[in-house]
């Protein structure tokens, strides 16, 4: 009835896939700083490029469809060293504390950026991350449901 089907992945499929998340997490880590160029690029131009001198093609380019504001180099890299701070701090979960926005902006104290814009990567990172774990626990929730559900009927 059922054919029982393997699948052998073999170090280049998993090369080859790890280094497509490495370039999405780029990509999204590049949208979520064109976010903030857009909220705070007024007070701090310096974070946005121009878009008439701006001649490389990147994923905002693509979604945006001009509407999005694409970050500088400069923020790109800053970005890269809160993104380390925020994983270093939370690692896979979110670590809950007192103080949780101070803890982070004390240990990125050596990234030269403008307090505001770390305050808004931290609270964006932390918002993605509790809608991921929501939805995690959403999911299990409902497979042990419907899991349930199976075993009585």
């Amino acid at each position: 009835m059922f054919q029982r089907v393997s699948v052998e992945m073999n170090s280049t499929d998993v090369s080859e896939q790890s280094e497509d998340l490495e370039v999405l997490n780029i990509d999204g880590l590049e949208n979520l700083a064109g976010y903030i160029c857009h909220k705070l690029g007024k007070d701090n131009p310096e974070i946005c490029m121009n878009p008439e001198t701006d001649s490389s093609y990147t994923w905002v380019n693509h979604v945006s469809e001009g509407g999005l504001s694409k970050p500088t180099d400069m923020l790109m890299e800053h970005m890269k060293a809160l993104l380390a701070v925020f994983d270093e701090v939370n690692g896979s979960e979110l670590y809950i504390c007192k103080d949780y926005l101070k803890k982070h902006l004390d240990l990125s104290s050596h990234v030269n950026c403008s307090q505001k814009v770390k305050e808004l990567f931290f609270r964006a990172r932390m918002y993605f991350r509790i809608r991921s774990q929501n939805k995690s626990i959403v999911e299990n929730q409902y497979s042990k449901k419907r899991k349930l559900n199976k075993t009585v009927t």
